[in-house]
């Protein structure tokens, strides 16, 4: 199955306070809109 990515802002990644472009998966496309999550974890909290 062939994913759809596309990219989309930015967010400080890999340690880092560089802000890199965010790459969302595209799980569902309908109408105008599509369903995505993040190709990579972005945050968290303990």
């Amino acid at each position: 199955m062939e994913k759809n990515i596309i990219t989309l802002g930015m967010y400080p990644q890999n340690m880092g306070l560089a802000k890199e472009t965010i790459e969302w998966i595209v799980l569902k496309k309908e109408n105008n809109s599509c369903l995505c999550i993040s190709k990579y974890l972005l945050d968290c909290k303990p």
